[in-house]
């Protein structure tokens, strides 16, 4: 039976919705938009025209219903200004960790500084400090093989030359030193895990979620061993839950680190901790 782009997109919408999708409407149209190359101007001017294959799309629909991210379905999330690939291997980038970015990138304004990013993932962080930071030497690890592939192809698909991915447990692996050393660590209960909603407890890595009983436990970890790996004056930046910022500046203060600070996101709520040793 035939049906025209706007009522595809219509039925679409009314699925998503029936499958408990908050951004239903936003979300299908996404979709419309990956699949058959319309922006919203050229949607209006063809809804009324018969869809010639509508398979791929109502594929992709079915799967965002099963509450599959849009971004796992499109391979894509804008991270600063910056197109990243993802999928399944890697945590979706979120917005609240540009906090950190803007940070880094406001306070560290030497040229040619050595930059290792933790748990880099999808290497967001890293390539995006290295993108605007052309003279700094930036170095992202994982313990994840699978993230480590989509982090390379991050640095293909953006040609970045000035960072570089390795396989490290932590800074188990690490050699040398650095001027700044961030990580957006694993940093959710385990207790609050199982509350999460399906997209995050049942889509993304649980190796990049969960931070032990406390939420704490990589923290504890990179605080011991940043030391023996940052230059005098050299800075530890951390993204945080919003209620982490007292637990991690704590840490910090226990291993000498100085010059604490709290940064908090737009919503007013702690996101970022760092510190310096001098």
């Amino acid at each position: 039976m035939s049906m025209t782009y706007g009522q595809l997109l219509q039925d679409a919408t009314g699925e998503l919705m029936a499958a408990g999708i908050d951004d239903a409407a936003y979300d299908a149209f996404s979709l419309f938009e990956y699949v058959f190359h319309m922006n919203r101007a050229q949607y209006l001017v063809k809804s009324r025209e018969e869809v010639e294959n509508s398979g791929k799309y109502l594929e992709l629909i079915k799967r965002r219903a099963g509450h599959e991210p849009l971004q796992y379905i499109t391979g894509s999330q804008c991270f600063y200004g910056i197109d990243y690939y993802v999928d399944n291997r890697v945590l979706i980038p979120r917005y609240d960790t540009e906090v950190i970015v803007e940070n880094i990138l406001s306070v560290e304004r030497a040229d040619n500084l050595d930059v290792l990013d933790i748990c880099t993932g999808s290497g967001c962080i890293a390539i995006t400090l290295a993108s605007n930071r052309p003279s700094w030497k930036v170095t992202g690890s994982d313990i994840s093989e699978g993230a480590l592939e989509v982090s390379a192809i991050n640095k293909e698909k953006l040609n970045v030359h000035n960072v570089s991915f390795v396989y490290s447990d932590l800074l188990g692996g690490i050699e040398g030193q650095f001027d700044i050393i961030v990580s957006n660590p694993p940093y959710i209960e385990r207790k609050v895990i199982e509350g999460l909603n399906s997209e995050v407890k049942d889509h993304e890595p649980m190796l990049a979620l969960c931070g032990g009983d406390d939420g704490l436990d990589l923290y504890k970890r990179i605080i011991k061993d940043a030391a023996g790996h940052l230059k005098a004056g050299g800075r530890l930046y951390f993204e945080i839950g919003y209620n982490q910022g007292q637990a991690v500046s704590e840490l910090l203060k226990e291993y000498g680190y100085n010059d604490i600070r709290v940064r908090q996101d737009l919503a007013g709520k702690d996101r970022m901790v760092s510190g310096s040793l001098n």
